[in-house]
């Protein structure tokens, strides 16, 4: 039976997510290996210069449903009018990402960092503002790829650029000693390796698209004011999840000093290695929509089932990855961190405790990913994206209030409860209601392809519960068998799900 593109798609974005968080593994080991404080800076640089890294998101969010839109439904004249002037908004974009670390790097010398790091962090915000200027900046022509149905390329050049970086870590390494001179090499080699990978990424997809470079002559106004309106209802979703990870981070790192910092840190980049099994299955899926519904313009019962399809297999990998993470959390952490785990300390309970709390949040933002891209491929985001933002907007008085208000002793888990509360409410609450009355479908057709993954996880968490209270064995085999649980649970119904898309893609 033939691959379909729809397969391709999901199966692209798995391997490059396997792969990809496999190496931001080893950046983080890399980097702890080093120091906690070297990890933390790396961070909250990252942090800080992500902000900026945001508009590179905002205007995917943008230029993938309007450039299949153009691309498919209308004529090569009008879509390099869009092209163009795509090319135009980003540029904006990419000079607005620029004054923007402008300010980060006016106010870093307010964070904790050490003496012997901060020139280092100074050049680390420097090369990451150039090459965000540049990422922003051909965000059009990289984005043809997925537009023009080339996932599977798309997701090759998405590896590269972080094979780059590790590539740069591993070499600074190796070059350098002091942990200071490890983050300039860092900084200038991982700064070079992004820039590479974001040119010939556009060059490519300009030249499979076949189409032509914009032109300033194209340029149309209109529909830069159609595209700029976009772009600031995909600000208020990109905006609203940051403002959660993000502002935590920075407001922990102030609030608890850098060691707070660190368990925070690691809490969190764990809980994004687990949104990554949802991404996999919807990066694209707004491009996929966008194509079905180019000429019709409604969204038709076959992209209901599609939808449909596609919210099991969400379920399906967020609520087994919840669920052996959360019987596992412990272990995971120790043999990802090696020693810089040391368990029954005050910081690896921390960052357990965290991670446990904040994971229902995370469960709750990846269910609603599917509705999400589904709405922006028909080009409504505007129909939750504000939604969201005021969602998140709460977060700071919540956090700070929940830091002073719990006990000194439990205090840190504020910012987890606070996540945890208003990412349920937003995304499992406000957002499926917002999506059933714009699709026009019931509440129960959205949520009932959650109804059997989330049986299916419960059982599976119980028995790997079991396993690792009552069978006194190494922990590396613990794991290895509440993984096999969890793949026999959850695996066999996601390969059906996976077969059943082809079958329905096929008939459309």
């Amino acid at each position: 039976m033939a691959i379909t593109a729809e397969q391709i798609r999901i199966l692209s974005n798995y391997a490059r997510m396997a792969i990809t968080v496999v190496m931001g593994l080893w950046l983080v080991r890399i980097f702890t290996g080093i120091s906690q404080d070297v990890f933390t800076v790396v961070a909250l640089v990252a942090t800080s210069t992500g902000m900026a890294g945001m508009l590179k998101e905002m205007v995917r969010g943008t230029m993938v449903p309007e450039l299949g839109l153009a691309l498919h439904g209308k004529s090569e004249v009008e879509f390099e009018e869009v092209f163009s002037s795509a090319f135009f908004l980003s540029f904006v974009a990419a000079l607005f990402s620029v004054a923007v670390l402008s300010v980060v790097l006016f106010f870093l010398d307010r964070f904790s960092i050490p003496a012997d790091l901060f020139a280092a962090a100074v050049t680390l915000v420097l090369t990451r503002m150039a090459s965000t200027f540049v990422a922003v900046l051909v965000a059009p022509a990289t984005n043809l790829l997925p537009v023009t149905g080339n996932n599977g390329l798309h997701n090759i050049y998405q590896t590269l650029e972080r094979l780059g970086e590790l590539c740069a870590a591993l070499a600074a390494v190796s070059l350098a000693s002091g942990a200071g001179a490890i983050v300039e090499i860092f900084a200038w080699l991982s700064f070079a390796a992004i820039i590479a990978v974001n040119m010939a990424w556009a060059w490519h997809g300009v030249r499979i698209s076949r189409q032509k470079w914009p032109r300033p002559t194209m340029v149309s106004l209109p529909e830069v004011w159609k595209m700029a309106a976009t772009v600031g209802w995909n600000g208020f979703v990109v905006l609203a999840f940051n403002f959660y990870m993000r502002f935590d981070l920075l407001f922990v790192s102030w609030y608890f000093g850098l060691a707070g910092a660190f368990a925070f840190a690691i809490a969190s980049q764990l809980l994004n290695y687990m949104r990554q099994l949802t991404i996999g299955l919807v990066q694209g899926m707004d491009a996929a929509i966008a194509r079905q519904v180019a000429v019709e313009r409604v969204v038709t019962p076959k992209t209901r089932k599609f939808i449909a399809t596609t919210g099991t297999m969400q379920a399906l990998v967020i609520l087994s990855a919840a669920g052996f993470l959360a019987v596992n959390a412990s272990a995971v952490m120790a043999l990802w961190l090696g020693p810089g785990f040391v368990a029954g300390s005050a910081t690896a309970s921390q960052m357990v405790m965290l991670f446990l709390v904040m994971i229902p949040g995370m469960v709750a933002r990846g269910l609603s990913e599917g509705w999400m891209k589904v709405l922006s491929g028909i080009g409504e985001v505007r129909a939750y994206g504000p939604l969201l933002l005021i969602g998140s907007l709460f977060n700071p008085l919540a956090v700070y209030a929940l830091s002073k208000w719990l006990p000194a002793d439990i205090s840190y888990l504020g910012v987890a409860i606070a996540f945890s509360a208003l990412m349920i409410v937003s995304h499992a609450v406000a957002l499926p209601l917002k999506t059933s009355r714009t699709l026009k479908v019931p509440l129960s057709e959205l949520l009932r392809p959650f109804a059997r993954p989330a049986l299916l996880a419960i059982a599976a968490t119980a028995v790997s519960w079991l396993v690792h209270r009552y069978l006194p064995w190494h922990s590396a085999i613990e794991l290895l068998l509440s993984a096999a649980i969890f793949a026999v649970a959850m695996g066999i119904p996601f390969a059906r799900a996976l077969l059943r898309m082809g079958r329905q893609e096929k008939e459309n």
